[in-house]
């Protein structure tokens, strides 16, 4: 299944190095000393253990998410969590474009992980898929319509890129976002290379190239809502 989507595999293997770094293994101790919720936790895979344990998921979910905003690696273990639910709505609504789908859902998961409501403290897992489905089909508007590299281009599709393409460069001149942000926009938007391609090449992980990806539309569509 992870071959119609790489970041997921991309993300499953940094999950696994991750899992048994010295970072993991600190971020485990910290945990257990202030959340006892996590008593018990000694290893990231008992994490993702107590994900399927209807008993202790939202207990274990809601000290992570309540954590995540601080605290990268608590972010991070919720993301792992989440991934069956991630493939699942990849599945739904990446039939066109897997790798774009795949990106988006990852970038927003991160989103919410590390905005998710305290208050929330019930089916955390269902509140945060529920959330991540609903911002990927609002956020699909400005963008369904771009290209895919699987699809020959109609003049439509040509005119929208090209319109892209000069509010990008717009964006970028006027220091709405940086040449490195415009350039990655363009290069998995429109050109449509994966992302997981471009980040082997460029020695970053996937995930953090989608989170940049992210952050540089967000602030692009707040510009050209004000324009």
């Amino acid at each position: 299944m992870h071959d119609r989507f790489p970041i997921f595999a991309a993300l499953d293997k940094e999950w696994e190095e991750f899992s048994a770094s010295c970072q993991a293994r600190a971020a485990l101790r910290r945990w257990r000393t202030v959340e006892p919720a996590l008593a018990g936790i000694e290893t990231m895979k008992d994490v993702l253990a107590a994900r399927r344990d209807r008993h202790r998921a939202d207990e274990v979910l809601g000290a992570l998410v309540s954590r995540a905003e601080r605290d990268p690696a608590a972010a991070r273990a919720v993301l792992q969590a989440l991934m069956p639910g991630l493939v699942r709505l990849a599945m739904a609504f990446g039939k066109a474009d897997p790798d774009t789908t795949s990106g988006d859902l990852v970038a927003i998961a991160w989103e919410r992980i590390c905005s998710y409501p305290t208050h929330r403290i019930r089916s955390v897992a269902a509140n945060l898929l529920f959330d991540i489905r609903k911002q990927l089909l609002a956020d699909r508007e400005p963008i369904e319509h771009l290209p895919s590299r699987d699809v020959v281009a109609s003049a439509e599709d040509e005119v929208i890129a090209r319109l892209i393409l000069e509010e990008v460069t717009s964006a970028e001149a006027t220091g709405v976002i940086t040449e490195g942000a415009a350039e990655l926009i363009l290069t998995t938007r429109v050109d449509g290379h994966p992302v997981v391609e471009l980040a082997a090449r460029r020695g970053v992980t996937a995930h953090g190239l989608v989170q940049r990806r992210r952050r540089a539309e967000s602030r692009l569509r707040d510009h050209l809502d004000v324009a």
